[in-house]
């Protein structure tokens, strides 16, 4: 809706809407024209694909070393598992424990 005044009206929004739908389905009709409103009058612009494409290389570019620094799976810390442990989740505790290779932490867990 912001950019009302700078795209130009489409055919879509011309379209009168159905009177046997409920109030919520004219809301999720009409986000969804909007939406796609939104990226009709993206793609007939010339620099769109370029942005985009700018816009998803600095998007990996930010999570690639995030990923790499947390071992990609995000490996279980004994932190979790104490929380886990005081909040009465034991068996979790005790499964993250073993994961770690602290046997006698994963059977005080248990």
């Amino acid at each position: 809706m912001l950019l009302g005044g700078v795209l130009g009206p489409s055919p879509v929004s011309a379209q009168a809407p159905e009177q046997a739908a409920p109030a919520g389905a004219d809301t999720v009709r009409e986000r969804l024209a909007a939406g796609q409103r939104l990226v009709r009058d993206l793609a007939a612009r010339p620099a769109t694909g370029p942005v985009v494409l700018g816009v998803l290389v600095l998007w990996i570019v930010w999570w690639v070393p995030r990923l790499l620094r947390h071992g990609g799976a995000g490996a279980p810390h004994r932190g979790t598992a104490r929380r886990l442990a005081r909040r009465g989740h034991y068996l979790e505790a005790g499964h993250l424990y073993e994961q770690l290779g602290d046997w006698e932490a994963a059977a005080g867990a248990y």
